[in-house]
């Protein structure tokens, strides 16, 4: 690789056990042997316009990745082709695709011309930007960011980069998996609604166990659930108001569940399949993962209406006989006046 400064002639850059050798000083014109690291590039991925590493899923999503580099050559044009990579629950890594092609992008940019050692100990960063995506269906995996940095801008019909000048340098890679800084994180959840006590007043008590996984140990979340009816797929409403519950969490780990409380007056519902939709937010009021399945048996609950005091709670009033009660009632009392006068007779005798 030839490279030339102001009105030098050419001189030689050679490669060896991976380190570059500057053979020039322009500080007093002398050509000196000094090795130079090799080129080197670091990432940190985030969603755009903010610094979190964890997507919302209400809207597609732009993520941006910081690219940092050291030891590029001064005033030289560079090419950096970044890819996204889906990296499931289950460890396996691919490419992550939108319209059948790769989500890729790339960023063009060219070195300051001031430098202090050499010529090759430039530094700096470069944000590349991608596209918005739909994230909706990646809840549990994470999406990891590869970058490649090549010298000159050559590329080919299919954004193939092929001016590299010298490929015992170029390209220089970032993928590593592994590495959280070019991570972006999908969080799911998932709901387990079981049906907690019913008291003799018509108060209800329904515990939703909301299980989680991708999150940031460290950040604080909050899980609002609100409870649908399985027939109609609406709110339930009771006083024109839906019933909800809410809870909010620490995360100690990257998974975990926590329980969402509902406690509500079950006398004004007919018997029915109730379905409990949830949605987590992060601490900005980011809605960053939701559980909203009708059909979900994992996430429904049955709940059952008894007359109170009454012997066995599988007992039931038509909610379409409006005198089903005075019905009750006025059987009872015939029944205990029965009983009262034989009780009399039996006295008199």
């Amino acid at each position: 690789m030839l490279m030339k400064e102001n009105n030098w002639n050419p001189i030689e850059v050679m490669v060896e056990d991976e380190v570059i050798y500057d053979a020039f000083d322009p500080s007093n014109n002398e050509r000196i042997i000094r090795n130079v690291p090799m080129p080197e590039i670091g990432t940190t991925a985030h969603v755009k316009d903010s610094e979190r590493d964890t997507v919302q899923i209400d809207e597609e999503v732009s993520i941006v990745d910081t690219v940092s580099y050291k030891y590029l050559r001064a005033s030289t044009e560079y090419t950096l082709y970044a890819k996204m990579m889906l990296l499931d629950e289950d460890g396996n890594i691919n490419e992550l695709q939108k319209d059948g092609r790769p989500v890729t992008s790339m960023m063009h940019f060219t070195t300051e011309s001031d430098y202090q050692k050499s010529i090759f100990e430039m530094t700096g960063t470069v944000d590349v930007l991608f596209e918005p995506i739909d994230v909706s269906d990646l809840g549990g995996s994470s999406i990891v960011i590869y970058e490649y940095l090549y010298l000159g801008n050559g590329t080919d019909e299919d954004n193939e980069y092929t001016d590299y000048e010298n490929e015992d340098i170029f390209p220089v890679k970032h993928e590593n998996p592994k590495d959280e800084d070019q991570t972006v994180h999908v969080i799911k959840i998932g709901t387990s609604a079981s049906e907690g006590e019913t008291t003799d007043d018509g108060k209800a008590t329904i515990i939703d166990k909301v299980s989680y996984s991708n999150v940031i140990k460290g950040d604080s979340y909050s899980v609002e659930g609100t409870l649908y009816d399985k027939a109609t797929g609406e709110p339930v409403l009771i006083n024109n108001e839906e019933v909800t519950a809410s809870a909010e969490f620490t995360a100690e780990s990257t998974s975990g569940a926590v329980d969402v409380t509902f406690e509500f007056d079950v006398s004004g519902l007919a018997n029915s399949d109730y379905v409990v939709f949830e949605r987590m937010f992060d601490s900005d009021g980011r809605l960053v993962a939701k559980h909203e399945d009708i059909d979900d048996e994992e996430q429904s609950v049955t709940l059952k209406k008894t007359i109170v005091g009454a012997a066995t709670s599988s007992t039931s009033v038509k909610t379409n006989d409006k005198y089903a009660l005075l019905k009750v009632v006025i059987i009872l009392m015939l029944s205990g006046a029965g009983i009262l006068c034989n009780i009399l007779l039996k006295k008199r005798k």
